[in-house]
């Protein structure tokens, strides 16, 4: 199991994949991760993501490697640069093969996405029954959309960012372009790299790993954590302090933003924009392969690790020179994230689904508080019409607006109060810590839907029909989206105050 996590994190950074498994017999379950921005600007998300398998063919004198992240390419039967079978992705190609094929799942969302600040996203990741599977994330800082205005490319949107760009060649003699579907392809380096590993009951007994990573550089703070799931340490590796490592806890939580802390003996490693500011720091591996801006520089097998180089015993970042010592400034400010390929075991962290129908779901966090700062809270959802009288909004169910919400305190002290927009949308936030209540006001014509039905909590009624209340706690930094209002039409409704 130790092997499976350095091989992993190690060449999905830096090789391409393939994964044998018939495409055609996978069977997914879907598990939950909801990105939330807490930054000052939108965050593009560039994401990959693929079935965890059996070993396959290594490339010439590396090791097997396993998994496949999204559309990436390898040897399948000894052959060179063929595309992973299992996912489709439509910006990547290996070689002249396109990276598709029949049976396999399309990558979520295309591979990226805005997320804005105070909004959260729900993205729902596939992952194989057998086989388990695995999510990359990175986001795109300082971002800019336009048009591209080529010779035979009109009109195409294109999203220019200062860290983390996918680049995509639109069209040919134009330097790669950022899209904001990604279509496969991977967060560019310097970007902070959030991984996880979905449960393989072959490999993992069970369990999920996550972590996050700058291997490949950091660009933005982050942090993840278990949003449902719970610790299981049955752990059956003979490797006592794999056993003992992290369970179900967060990781990247509370820590300062990198960019503004660098010291001048590492100047070597600071990104920065064309304003000249500092928006990334450079990991040592890939400070030689930026090259002064060219990103073609040689990649130093000690600095990666890899080659002659790429085992624990031989990886030593104390030995790399003092102004390229990234992993010991990264270990300084985010003791729980990868600095370098084979820190594993205190930088990895491992939970389980409480049975095979309740599956994990995370929340990765974009700008988490700084410690001794508190992140507000929010609150959202919207009222609709239960047209069926199911409990449950269905897909062509109107929303209603004009409803009249308000947000009172654990005391029942009134904090805020608001009316739903023509799209039905409510939206409370600065909130604090605590417990709170909405209640609402029924409009003439309508009353209350039962409520709690359904599998799905964004698309349930949460408000007690007699009390026209629901109650629930917020942490810090919660965005809870889950507090909907269904309305069922009625002829002699006379409504309340």
């Amino acid at each position: 199991m130790k092997n499976h996590i350095h091989i992993c994190f190690l060449f999905c950074l830096v090789l391409v994949v393939a994964y044998l498994a018939p495409a055609m017999a996978a069977q997914y379950e879907n598990h939950t991760v909801t990105i939330q921005n807490n930054c000052s600007g939108s965050i593009y998300v560039v994401t990959v993501s693929g079935p965890n398998g059996a070993p396959f063919d290594p490339p010439e004198g590396k090791p097997a490697a396993k998994g496949c992240t999204s559309c990436s390419c390898g040897l399948i039967g000894g052959v060179k640069d063929q595309p992973c079978p299992s996912t489709n992705c439509s910006l990547v190609t290996c070689a002249k093969n396109p990276c598709n094929s029949t049976g396999a799942i399309d990558l979520p969302y295309n591979g990226g996405f805005e997320v804005k600040p105070g909004v959260p996203f729900d993205m729902v990741v596939p992952a194989d029954t057998t086989y388990g599977g695995n999510l990359g994330i990175w986001g795109r800082s300082g971002c800019t959309r336009s048009t591209f205005n080529g010779n035979h490319v009109k009109g195409k949107e294109i999203l220019t960012c200062d860290t983390g760009n996918c680049p995509v060649t639109i069209e040919g003699g134009f330097d790669p372009q950022g899209v904001v579907q990604c279509g496969g392809k991977g967060g560019d380096f310097p970007a902070t790299k959030v991984e996880i590993f979905f449960a393989n009951a072959a490999e993992t007994k069970s369990n999920d790993f996550y972590d996050i990573s700058l291997v490949d550089g950091y660009n933005l703070p982050v942090s993840i954590r278990l949003a449902s799931g719970f610790s299981n340490k049955s752990c059956e590796s003979s490797d006592k302090a794999w056993c003992a490592g992290k369970w179900c806890t967060e990781s990247g939580a509370g820590q300062k933003d990198l960019n503004t802390l660098l010291p001048d003996e590492l100047s070597l490693l600071a990104y920065k924009n064309k304003s000249n500011k500092t928006v990334g720091v450079l990991s040592a591996c890939k400070y030689v392969v930026y090259d002064n801006g060219t990103r073609n520089g040689a990649e130093n097998t000690s600095y990666c690790c890899t080659g002659p180089n790429g085992t624990p015993e031989t990886c030593h970042p104390e030995s790399w020179p003092a102004g390229l010592q990234s992993s010991q400034f990264f270990e300084k400010y985010y003791p729980d994230a990868y600095s370098f390929a084979f820190n594993d075991v205190s930088h990895t962290f491992q939970c389980k689904g409480s049975d095979s129908t309740v599956l994990t779901d995370y929340v990765v966090t974009f700008c988490p508080a700084e410690k001794g700062q508190v992140v507000p809270a929010s609150v959202s959802d919207s009222a609709w019409v239960d047209e069926n009288e199911n409990g449950v909004r269905d897909k062509d169910e109107p929303a209603l607006p004009g409803v009249r919400v308000q947000l009172y305190n654990a005391t029942m002290g009134l904090e805020k109060t608001m009316v739903t927009g023509t799209d039905g949308a409510y939206r409370f936030t600065g909130l604090k810590e605590g417990k709170y209540s909405l209640r609402v006001q029924i409009p003439r014509g309508y009353r209350l839907t039962v409520p709690f039905k359904g599998s799905d909590p964004r698309l349930d009624s949460d408000i007690h029909q007699k009390t026209r209340m629901v109650t629930f706690t917020l942490r810090p930094g919660d965005s809870d989206t889950s507090r909907g209002m269904g309305f069922i039409p009625c002829r002699s409704c006379q409504g309340t105050i």
